[in-house]
């Protein structure tokens, strides 16, 4: 009869040694495996359940993947994000149930010329770490590989990783593909042994149709979607030249939101996104020319029916007068005023003030 050894679990250290050496000896990983579902269950209750930390968007101790083209605003968008996890502070009207948590933001985009111009008057505070990554690269004669990451995080206690981006570390791979993989292999292994969360900035393709997008629109997504735990996609709104729409493509810890979320660019302090509404992705897709005509019809003759007797109004007086005059949301009224603006049928002074624009409305 077969004896079934008595079970001694190994410690997490020694568990955790094992594996980030690669070097798992199958006679002592397998005597101290305990394979029972029960085991299973009984153990999962014993862990600190998963946590919105940007909603469903982000949970913790997940892998998220924030893709786009170039010049969309991800990394704008990723230091807003991080601002809020380190804060505590809801992201963007999204509950943030984690509270405050050490940050770290990996920036291989932006230098100091870039950054301080971008954020001319904004305040972090202590749980916002930048790491200067030419400093850090000292560490290997400025051959970047994950170690820097990985040993910075366990010095300093971080709880959530900001990589920006996934393609500007230099990994030692054959080709592009390979060395994503590997990043995104590592990046894994250091979430699931810490229990962290990890953030990695991601290009999307080269999208040419008007259509909606897809995981299969990130870049090399056939090697990366099954390793990742959320996905999202931001792309250029072309109902305003300063919208943005963020689309949820993957989540493994939460049902897909079907809806997009809107955000306006703001530079107002700092360059950030506000959250405008939640819209469906077709709203934002390039419309034909009878359609456009018909939008510009409608918003002109809403300009005529309410801001004819008006001279100089801001932005947010622009906003509540439409909402008084129709009894629609204040977010309705947002994107009505900024359709407006955009479609040059009210027009923004130099003193902040907005006024109709008579040229381009008959009386």
């Amino acid at each position: 009869m077969l004896t079934i050894p008595k079970y001694e679990p190994m410690t997490e250290i020694e568990t955790a040694s094992l594996l980030n050496n690669g070097t798992i000896e199958p006679e002592k990983f397998f005597k101290n495996l305990n394979p029972n579902f029960s085991n299973f269950l009984e153990t999962s209750k014993g862990k600190e359940p998963m946590k919105q930390i940007f909603g469903n968007f982000l949970f913790t101790n997940e892998l998220l993947v924030i893709a786009g083209k170039t010049n969309v605003g991800k990394t704008i968008f990723s230091y807003q994000i991080a601002d809020g996890i380190s804060k505590g502070n809801k992201i963007l009207d999204l509950t943030n149930e984690a509270g405050a948590l050490k940050v770290a933001y990996f920036d291989f985009e932006m230098n100091y010329s870039q950054i301080l111009k971008r954020f001319p008057n904004y305040q972090p505070n202590d749980n916002f770490l930048r790491p200067d990554i030419d400093e850090l690269m000292k560490l290997t004669d400025y051959n970047f590989n994950f170690d820097i990451v990985e040993n910075f995080v366990k010095e300093f206690n971080v709880q959530v990783v900001i990589i920006d981006n996934l393609t500007s570390i230099g990994l030692q791979a054959k080709n592009e593909i390979e060395q994503m993989q590997e990043l995104v292999s590592r990046a894994k292994r250091l979430k699931d042994e810490l229990n962290i969360s990890i953030i990695l900035l991601h290009h999307t393709t080269k999208i040419k149709e008007n259509r909606e997008l897809t995981i299969y629109d990130i870049y090399g997504s056939s090697k990366l979607v099954n390793a990742i735990d959320n996905c999202l996609i931001i792309n250029q709104s072309n109902t305003n030249i300063n919208y943005r729409y963020l689309k949820q493509v993957k989540a493994r810890n939460s049902p897909i939101n079907e809806k997009v979320m809107v955000l306006e660019l703001n530079q107002e302090n700092y360059l950030h996104f506000d959250f405008i509404d939640f819209d469906l992705e077709k709203n934002h897709l390039l419309i034909d020319t009878a359609q456009r005509e018909k939008r510009i019809n409608e918003l002109t003759q809403i300009a005529k029916e309410i801001f004819t007797n008006e001279n100089e109004m801001y932005y947010s007086d622009c906003v509540n007068k439409y909402v008084s005059a129709t009894g629609k949301s204040i977010a309705n009224g947002k994107k009505v005023i900024s359709a407006m603006t955009n479609e040059n049928l009210l027009l923004k002074l130099e003193n902040n003030k907005y006024t109709i624009n008579r040229n381009e409305i008959p009386f």
